[in-house]
């Protein structure tokens, strides 16, 4: 009965009234039907309950969009400056290469204030109308028209208390695995295409150059799964559980190892890069091990 329309509506009424008033909705209703108005409160609880689902998908959706678009813009930056730094684009000030660096220079930029765009600049119907009846409605009341008594009614206080949302661990935990995830995906590309720069510029002995890719492979092929295994169990769509498990472990487990090597020889790594290495494979170990106790907990 309470479709998005009418949401939308309420939201539009509540956009025309000052924002310090209080609004209490009242809908006089001339023929129910046969449906009772207590139940249709219920009704009223379970719309506002799928456009705030709807919505927290919704920011799901566009934070992963923002951190594809700065991912392509770094990938293109970093092309940009490996090819300067190799003369992949002509002699350093011809003009092709200004020409390449500074389309590629614009290009990468123009993808991440596109990932701002979409982050902060865009506005969420959903998001502003969640905000709104929650802050601004002291209580909704059915009447049949006519008659000034209420036939059912709710304040404002006990409509908020049976949304459904997540909480602040589970927001977090929500962060922490798309930005670790995203960062171990870009970890093991970066650390791939360092390593076959690396190589081609090099004078090792073949046998060397096996080991070497072999080795630089597999990190590069964890880092990336663990990547895509986590950014699978924020999207909801096919998570690979299993996979960010075994992943999560094992950096548990590198994370301790170096904890206690560490400790044992009072000897630590506070370079920019060795901590963020450690906020990034904690902030996806707690993701997953919050994905899979709320899991349980639905279960």
């Amino acid at each position: 009965m309470f479709s998005a329309e009418v949401l939308g509506r309420i939201g539009d009424i509540y956009s025309q009234i000052p924002v310090d008033f209080s609004i209490e909705i009242e809908l006089q209703i001339e023929d129910y039907e046969g449906y009772d108005p207590s139940n249709l409160l219920e009704r009223f609880n379970e719309a506002l309950e799928i456009n705030n689902y709807i919505n927290q998908k919704d920011k799901r959706r566009k934070w992963l969009q923002a951190i594809l678009l700065i991912l392509a813009g770094i990938a293109i930056l970093f092309f940009m400056g490996v090819g300067v730094m190799k003369h992949w684009f002509g002699p350093e000030g011809s003009e092709s290469a200004s020409l390449w660096t500074e389309v590629l220079d614009i290009a990468g930029w123009v993808f991440v204030w596109e990932a701002v765009t979409v982050l902060f600049l865009e506005p969420n119907p959903r998001s502003l109308l969640g905000l709104k009846i929650l802050s601004r409605t002291s209580g909704i009341r059915f009447y049949q028209k006519g008659n000034p008594t209420p036939l059912a009614q709710e304040n404002g206080r006990d409509i908020a208390s049976k949304w459904e949302d997540e909480g602040k661990l589970q927001k977090s935990s929500k962060i922490a695995l798309l930005l670790s995830s995203s960062a171990l995906f870009a970890m093991g590309a970066y650390s791939f295409a360092s390593s076959c720069l690396t190589l081609f510029s090099s004078e090792l002995s073949p046998l060397k150059i096996a080991v070497y890719m072999m080795v630089s492979c597999l990190v590069s092929a964890f880092d990336v799964l663990a990547g895509l295994s986590g950014l699978s169990l924020y999207t909801g769509r096919n998570p690979k559980r299993k996979t960010s498990l075994v992943c999560a472990v094992l950096l548990s487990a590198q994370l301790i190892l170096y904890i206690v090597f560490s400790v044992y020889l009072m000897t630590w790594d506070y370079t920019l890069q060795a901590i963020l290495t450690l906020l990034i494979q904690g902030g996806f170990v707690y993701g997953v091990l919050m994905d899979l106790f709320k899991k349980k907990k639905d279960s």
